[in-house]
């Protein structure tokens, strides 16, 4: 068995970082770009929610029991893809969620998401780490995929700060004009 771990810090608020994470429709956006991730299914569990927290997103995040599936390209540089399925069997809100492998490219795949309230010179933010437990199978064959793609796209800064920075605030861009949109067209009649 393999394990992975990873840490990242950005400066935006850790309820907005567990939502933005806990969505499957970012899946894509947070994968590396190599593996031209597709999301093409789900089936979401709305987490359960105390009332003080509850959001208008509240309904897209996966809750313990949603199933997530994905396609994707498992040597980034060949036209194959193929689909995983994902399902969160654990889910604590603002605090972390576990998704396991039910099919996919993996022998056996645990990614426990932690996101965790910290400040980095002086600045508010939110700690996100990812601890993956995998194994791949398939005895010296599965080694050197091991070696070859699994460990160095792990290794690659897929969560780093300032992608997640950037996909975070274009995501809120986003948003945010598609909002002044409604706002103008409802006002004026439209």
């Amino acid at each position: 068995m393999q394990m992975f771990h990873q840490e990242h810090w950005v400066n935006t608020p850790l309820a907005a970082v567990f939502r933005f994470f806990a969505n499957p429709a970012n899946l894509p956006r947070i994968m590396p770009p190599q593996t031209g991730a597709t999301l093409l299914q789900t089936r979401l569990l709305a987490p359960p929610l105390q009332a003080e927290i509850e959001t208008e997103d509240s309904g897209q995040l996966a809750g313990s029991g949603s199933e997530i599936v994905v396609s994707f390209r498992l040597f980034p540089h060949l036209p194959f893809r193929m689909k995983w399925v994902s399902r969160i069997v654990e889910f604590e809100i603002d605090q972390y969620f576990v998704d396991v492998q039910a099919r996919g490219p993996f022998k056996f795949w645990r990614h426990r998401h932690e996101f965790l309230p910290s400040d980095r010179n002086g600045l508010p933010g939110t700690a996100i780490r990812d601890i993956v437990e995998y194994e791949i199978g398939f005895g010296p064959a599965g080694d050197l995929a091991d070696r070859t793609f699994v460990r160095p796209s792990c290794a690659e800064p897929s969560h780093s700060a300032n992608k997640l920075q950037s996909i975070y605030f274009r995501t809120r861009l986003s948003t945010r004009s598609s909002e002044r949109r409604r706002s103008k067209g409802e006002s004026t009649g439209s």
